[in-house]
């Protein structure tokens, strides 16, 4: 086997023992580590944000400092934070949390100020359609009530998910309660609490406010005669005075409708009258997913007028589109008496995201020496109709150390093969350049040649159905010399959560796989198995991570050797991820250690840095003997860190805080300092002061020449 082959095969992830990988890996969520760009360029400033398939956004100014912050529901139970660390004029978003101050928040949460103290508060849902509210007690949410009531002491409920809302209806200062249910209606709770009261007290006004009922095709009717009620599933409402006439308007976003329903208020405070006044809305350019959209009107950029953001949750008509444009964004350039919206974005928080079911494979296609990435999708977005799924290729435009992922091509393989093609690159027939096999969505195997070079890959179908291999459904696959002789054999995870292992009974220039097991060492996960391999603890053999449709990417170390493997599960190394996610293990960033990136259910990309070990390399580096650069503690830190170095003489001093790309955040010394033990003080910001996001960032003393650099991470 030539050595070319052996490199490429293995993408990197078949990593040499060394003192390097001495000690065990330790994985750290990073959200930005390098660029990621679109077709145009643009880099995305949360590319392993994970992606959006169903976003339920919610803007408030959590931390009163006079612009809009972005909290995001996109599974059940958990908040993603986006702190806006611009202005109100001019917004900035930055990733802090996955789960926000731990909360557990149901199917759906809305954000309010319940207590009029001039801050939002959280409502939510509770267990089997209650509602739950945190009242926020500076900038910390605090549980006021796990389960609301009326002023009965009945339990007030919704159904889920369904997601109620709270305005002040009848203008008298405090906040009115709106239910949805999926007969079409909308029930309606006074808020009848005393001045100062700590939370609202509701009554029990009616459950058809207003006459509203809503019947398929959007028409507003009476309840009929009999009991024969259309039944629509869920819904939403937003209460706001739209027209700025001082009364409440309503829209409405369902299930079974693709829009949004404007309901004008033709009344006033005390005597609303609210109608449907258009089935679609906005007027121009009108909002249309697959239904069951939640809107939030805003003055997002400070200029007295309402924008409105909107989250495609998907409803009846379940188009693949919105898997990937369901954060809508319109801004009013209008008056705020007669809005005119403008649809200013489809993808709010842009970032790669491919769909539903991301499947990722990395490998050095062009053999320029670094790594490129291709993701793959369940199917096409782009196309309703479709059964295909396409692979998306992001050459690396940077460098093996300082990676530069740019989107080149959104159908790299150029055929149809079916849903959720998961390709795997490797050299099968030992002539140089990177073949291809491409998993899919019945369990069977595409092969794909490479009948170029591996400067200028040329790949060509040459087996739909290779070696008759069918795992059932789902078919996941990688390749690995388990048994150290040569050549690569065949691991593919699939729906049930086994692994099917194929060993290489040929060569390296001419593979015969013949099944050994339909469960390789007795593993099986909860669904979607995506195995993985790696020196995890660097004593030459190959380790196996495997993910999982539940979210948990498992561990098993090999206890045996190089050529007879002996796998057991280790829960220490084992990680919290998104469900169905699709692990490669590889030195993207040029450490000498392997990371992890993965594909996910959400078609986004999530990514952790390998820390223990590249510091370890760090460390490795030859340090003079006249200063030393300590540590930094705590490690990792919120938001303050001490950095302590030594010096043995009088020296030139410049103490600097990169990102990982290479970029300068801050300097913190740059003098003249005496010989001794020095301390300095890292508060998290940059050179203009600004705190900087969670990650990892490089600290690097120069002293005269010389150099030493350390790792840190910042976890707000």
């Amino acid at each position: 086997m030539s050595k070319i082959s052996i490199i490429k095969s293995s993408l990197f992830i078949l990593l040499a023992a060394s003192s390097a990988l001495s000690q065990q890996a330790e994985f750290h969520y990073n959200i930005n580590p390098f660029p990621v760009r679109n077709a145009t360029g643009m880099a995305s400033a949360q590319p392993f944000l994970g992606g959006f398939n169903r976003p339920h956004p919610q803007f408030a100014d959590f931390d009163s400092d006079g612009d809009l912050d972005l909290f995001v529901q996109e599974a059940s139970n958990d908040i993603i934070f986006i702190e806006n660390t611009g202005s109100l004029t001019a917004p900035q978003f930055e990733w802090r949390s996955a789960q926000f101050q731990n909360l557990s928040v149901g199917a759906w949460f809305k954000m309010a100020d319940l207590d009029a103290d001039g801050d939002p508060d959280l409502y939510c849902e509770s267990p089997a359609g209650m509602i739950r509210i945190y009242r926020n007690d500076g900038a910390q949410f605090v549980l006021a009530a796990d389960s609301l009531r009326d002023d009965a002491g009945n339990l007030i409920l919704t159904e889920v998910p369904s997601i109620p809302e709270m305005a002040d209806i009848d203008c008298d200062g405090d906040l009115d309660l709106f239910l949805t249910t999926a007969a079409g209606l909308v029930v309606f709770y006074r808020n009848t609490a005393p001045n100062g009261s700590d939370l609202p007290v509701f009554t029990f006004i009616t459950d058809q406010f207003e006459d509203i009922r809503f019947v398929e095709g959007g028409k507003r009717a009476q309840p009929p005669a009999t009991g024969n009620v259309s039944r629509h599933g869920s819904s939403t409402v937003a209460v706001v005075d739209i027209d700025h006439d001082g009364d409440s308007d309503m829209f409405w976003g369902e299930f079974f409708n693709r829009g949004l329903r404007f309901l004008k208020n033709s009344g006033d405070c005390s005597d609303p009258q609210i109608a449907l006044t258009a089935d679609t809305y906005p007027p121009q350019n009108t909002l249309l997913t697959g239904g069951f959209n939640t809107p939030q009107f805003v003055d997002f950029d400070g200029n007295g007028t309402l924008d409105l953001f909107a989250g495609a949750l998907g409803g009846a008509f379940n188009l693949p589109i919105d898997a990937v444009e369901n954060f809508y964004f319109y801004r009013n350039h209008g008056s705020p008496e007669q809005p005119d919206f403008a649809l200013e974005s489809l993808r709010f928080i842009d970032m790669p995201d491919v769909g539903k079911n991301s499947m990722l494979a990395a490998a050095d296609i062009d053999d320029d020496g670094d790594l490129d990435l291709f993701v793959s999708n369940e199917a096409d977005s782009a196309n309703n109709s479709s059964g295909n799924g396409k692979v998306y290729f992001y050459e690396n435009t940077g460098t093996a150390t300082a990676p530069d992922f740019m989107l080149k091509n959104t159908d790299f393989l150029d055929a149809d093969i079916g849903f959720s093609p998961a390709p795997a690159f490797v050299d099968i027939d030992d002539d140089g350049d990177l073949d291809v096999f491409a998993g899919e969505f019945f369990g069977s195997l595409n092969f794909f040649r490479n009948i170029g070079n591996a400067q200028a890959p040329q790949l060509q179908l040459e087996a739909s159905k290779f070696g008759n291999i069918d795992v059932g459904n789902n078919s996941l696959p990688t390749f690995a010399d388990i048994d150290a002789d040569g050549d690569f054999d065949l691991f593919v995870g699939d729906f049930l959560g086994n692994i099917e292992f194929y060993r290489n009974d040929g060569t390296a220039g001419n593979a015969r796989f013949v099944l050994d097991t339909t469960r390789y060492f007795g593993i099986s996960v909860t669904s979607h198995a995506a195995p993985a391999f790696a020196d995890a603890d660097g004593d030459g053999d190959l380790d196996l991570y495997v993910g999982s449709g539940d979210g948990a990417l498992h561990f098993y170390r090999n206890d045996g050797s190089k050529d007879q493997a002996n796998f057991v599960q280790d829960t220490e190394l084992e990680l919290a991820m998104l469900p169905r996610n699709t692990p490669v293990l590889a030195d993207f960033d040029g450490d000498g250690d392997a990371d992890i990136m993965a594909g996910n259910a959400r078609g986004g990309l999530t990514y952790f840095e390998n820390l223990a070990v590249s510091t370890s390399i760090l460390e490795q580096k030859s340090v003079p003997g006249d200063f030393m650069l300590e540590q930094n503690y705590p490690n990792p830190f919120n938001p303050t860190t001490v950095i302590n170095y030594q010096l043995q003489r009088i020296s030139n001093v410049e103490l600097t805080i990169f990102n990982p790309i290479g970029q300068r955040v801050a300097t913190l010394i740059e003098a003249v300092k005496s010989a001794g033990q020095h301390k300095v003080t890292w508060y998290g910001r940059d050179d203009q002061n600004r705190p900087v996001a969670s990650g990892v960032y490089l600290y690097r003393l120069r002293v005269g020449k010389a150099v030493q650099v350390r790792k840190m991470l910042l976890m707000r």
